[in-house]
């Protein structure tokens, strides 16, 4: 008969060694993860601005267009309506077909949330007084008429910067094939240069040119890429 014994009764425990991490490891650990991040969040932060920046032309893009849509339900075709000649018509009749337009073909059909005639519009080193429609979602939309309706809309509110075109200001015409001597076979919306004859490659090398007044093609260069910001495209948002 076994007897009763400590041996199988007890059991002998023995202290846990604890390892952790020394000072300089987990320093160093700190300074990879540091590197890393210094290395990839710009590249992430800048793709995050492209894809935001596109969202909102897309939307714009389409809300403009819509609403010259329903602008031609309640008023003549687009090819009736009054167009501003520079090289015919006086600065006041173009600043008066520029408020018109605005006010008859566009406010009435974006939701506008504010509307101020005589908007100061800051581009570069420039600045002009247009019509501005104010959207709810910060977007401003200024107005003025040339051969086209010339629609330029700062995607982040014209008080902030860098209001400069092909960033945060994008360019849209509307334009009618009877007058101003355009290319278009027909009255259309689209963005500026992006005619049925732009190359993507004549649209990038105008985009990209140090005149400031030629990054209005940028726009036309966005629409050609679908509204992406594709890699060779001139600018850092």
């Amino acid at each position: 008969m076994l007897q009763n014994n400590n041996y199988f009764t007890k059991r002998t425990y023995y202290p846990r060694k604890h390892v952790a991490f020394t000072l300089a490891e987990v320093l160093i650990t700190l300074g990879i993860i540091g590197v890393v991040a210094a290395l990839t969040l710009p590249t992430l932060i800048a793709h995050n601005k492209k894809q935001t920046t596109s969202a909102k032309i897309k939307k714009v893009y389409s809300t403009i267009s819509q609403a010259l849509i329903r602008a031609q339900v309640d008023n003549e075709g687009i090819e009736n309506w009054d167009y501003a000649s520079f090289s015919n018509d006086k600065v006041e009749d173009r600043k008066n077909a520029s408020e018109k337009f605005a006010e008859k073909f566009l406010k009435p059909y974006l939701n506008a949330i504010g509307y101020d005639k005589n908007a100061k519009f800051k581009i570069s080193n420039q600045q002009f007084s247009w019509p501005r429609i104010d959207l709810a979602d910060g977007t401003q939309i200024f107005v003025n008429t040339g051969a086209c309706y010339d629609i330029y809309v700062d995607i982040n509110g014209n008080d902030k910067a860098p209001n400069e075109g092909g960033r945060d200001i994008f360019v849209f015409l509307l334009c009618n094939a009877n007058k101003g001597g355009n290319q278009y076979n027909q009255p259309r919306f689209s963005a500026y240069g992006h005619s049925v004859t732009a190359s993507r490659n004549t649209l990038k090398s105008f985009c990209a040119s140090t005149t400031e007044t030629l990054h209005q093609f940028c726009t036309g260069l966005l629409q050609f890429d679908n509204w992406e910001f594709k890699d060779d495209y001139p600018f850092r948002l």
